[in-house]
């Protein structure tokens, strides 16, 4: 009977132990997701009409040369989340744009930079279409508003006409303002974020490029403006003193001016004349050596000749005595 009940008590933990065990495993399974979920700085496929990164769940990086080097938004190129396959298809819309489309000069203008916003490395690493800021989103509308756009059958959304693209209207046609029209076109706008909850504490795109890791960049532009700044007010402080002077004052600087400018430019005439001097001279030596260099080889070229000579002299006179 002991015996029974301690393997009925024993098959009774059986269960809870078991229940402890899934609980632990589903607990360290959630942190592991919810800390790979919470990664941040690494690149994020916006999906829709966008295609994915190759560096999914990687950090932007510099792109690669080569055959998936950048063919456009090649200033996002130290720092992106995007090759060949993204600026390919960016190239692809601007050709239907400005063939079927219609596009003006200024249109396709912002409607790269507007293309090449999933390349910036701020809108790499975040989920979810790219917000726009209302007075990019704003420019681009007002640019393309007269261009062609017809509806893409496999993502909905609005694209440049192409030439097999049967519907086709006028950007104004498909939308009343801009913020409508750059949802149409795949992307976000700060009017209809609060549609989207992981782009509340967003920064929006504003169309400008980013200079990724330039800190030191930064840095020397700032030291050159100073420096710059300096140079600019050392001037104008000279300026200001030279039309503050008197008429006999200043007629003394210009004399001194033309005094100084003359010494200057005889001191330069001298010198010139000096290194054309040492030019010639050197040129004289080297002259000189090569003639005493040809004399000298003259000289014996012809006593071999004569002693060359004297032998074959020689030698008739000493055959009768040896016979």
């Amino acid at each position: 009977m002991r015996r029974r009940r301690r393997m009925e008590s024993s098959d009774r933990r059986m269960p809870q132990g078991l229940l402890l065990l899934s609980w632990t495993v589903a607990l360290l399974c959630g942190c592991v997701s919810q800390a790979y979920s919470g990664q941040e700085g690494v690149c994020v496929s916006q999906g829709s009409r966008f295609p994915k990164f190759s560096l999914e769940n990687h950090a932007p990086r510099k792109a690669s040369k080569g055959k998936i080097d950048l063919t456009l938004c090649r200033y996002y190129r130290k720092k992106t989340c995007c090759d060949v396959v993204q600026t390919h298809a960016a190239i692809l819309t601007l050709q239907k744009l400005a063939g079927s489309g219609e596009a003006s000069s200024q249109c396709l203008e912002q409607w790269e930079v507007l293309e090449c916003s999933i390349c910036d490395p701020r809108v790499g690493i975040t989920p979810g279409p790219p917000l726009l800021c209302p007075a990019f989103c704003e420019s681009v509308f007002s640019a393309c508003a007269d261009a062609f756009f017809s509806t893409d059958p496999l993502t909905q959304m609005l694209m440049p006409c192409g030439p097999k693209d049967v519907l086709c209207a006028r950007a104004k046609e498909w939308a009343s303002n801009s913020s409508a029209f750059c949802q149409l076109a795949g992307f976000a706008s700060v009017d209809t974020r609060n549609q989207f909850n992981f782009l509340e504490e967003r920064a929006c795109y504003d169309g400008k490029a980013e200079a990724p890791g330039s800190a030191d960049e930064v840095v020397k532009i700032k030291q050159r403006s100073t420096r710059r700044a300096k140079h600019d007010s050392s001037l104008d402080m000279l300026r200001k003193y030279i039309e503050n002077m008197d008429v006999a004052v200043q007629i003394m600087w210009a004399i001194g001016g033309l005094v100084l400018t003359a010494g200057a430019l005889h001191l330069r005439r001298r010198t010139l004349l000096k290194n054309s001097t040492a030019a010639v001279v050197m040129r004289n030596k080297q002259l000189q050596e090569e003639a005493r260099a040809r004399q000298q080889a003259v000289y014996k070229v012809s006593a071999a000749t004569s002693a060359g000579a004297a032998k074959r002299d020689k030698k008739p006179r000493d055959s009768p005595k040896a016979a």
